[in-house]
């Protein structure tokens, strides 16, 4: 099978989902792939109700157990819409920059019409990475540049210079 195939990479996702519910449900993915693989739709409405379980009761941070961030990922890489209001309910009252900008970045994955106006909101967080963000999924969803206050982030090219002056610097010391 060519692995550039949108079926494989469904698979992909599919087997991903899978292992993550087997995981969120502290059963071992050990025994998830012993058991009978449920059929996509039923292992995505399972990961999608656990991830919007997380979203509403779970931590923001958590070494042993999927975290919010985790469950927001998620949702944006299912590409469920149903995930559409319950992610911008969160992003409207959410006071953390990180969580805003993931939630941003699902919002993107999903795309579609539904989303367009949170992320032009999002263009005007106070975060510039959650702006950033918001353009870019706004230019991927629309076609259209979006143009957004720039304020905070880092000069790539500055980034860039000061990376190359640093390797040179090493590669001439003795």
């Amino acid at each position: 099978m060519n692995s550039n195939t949108p079926q494989s990479g469904s698979s992909i996702l599919t087997g991903i989902c899978a292992l993550l519910l087997a995981f969120s449900l502290s059963t071992s993915p050990r025994a998830a792939a012993a058991s009978e693989v449920p059929a996509a739709n039923s292992t995505n409405d399972a990961l999608f109700t656990k991830c919007t379980e997380i979203i509403k009761y779970g931590e923001r941070i958590n070494l042993a157990k999927p975290t919010k961030a985790d469950a927001i990922v998620t949702l944006g890489m299912l590409g469920d819409e149903r995930a559409i209001p319950l992610l911008i309910e969160y992003y409207d009252h959410e006071d953390n920059n990180n969580m805003r900008h993931q939630l941003v970045k699902a919002l993107s994955w999903i795309g579609g019409s539904k989303v367009v106006p949170t992320l032009e909101k999002a263009l005007r967080d106070k975060y510039p990475f959650t702006r950033k963000q918001a353009a870019v999924g706004l230019k991927e969803i629309t076609g259209k540049d979006y143009e957004f206050d720039t304020t905070g982030l880092p000069d790539l090219a500055k980034m860039r210079a000061a990376i190359e002056s640093a390797r040179d610097g090493a590669t001439k010391a003795p």
